[in-house]
């Protein structure tokens, strides 16, 4: 099965199931929104979006 923008599913349902469980399992805050920041990127790259992660990546972050 594939989305309206033709991903694979596959590619969806392990995304979600490594944010669900970085969501449940690191308990700093910050420490799962820079996992998570990894596990988007990681995807995008897979998508495609090589540049526009490039970009983000050098850009300086700032986490509270």
């Amino acid at each position: 099965r594939e989305t309206m923008y033709n991903i694979p599913q596959e590619i969806i349902d392990e995304f979600n199931k490594k944010m669900k469980y970085i969501s449940e399992n690191q308990w700093r805050t910050e420490d799962a929104h820079i996992e998570m920041d990894d596990v988007m990127c990681d995807t995008l790259r897979k998508l495609g979006f090589e540049k526009g992660i490039d970009i983000f990546e050098h850009t300086e972050k700032w986490y509270s």
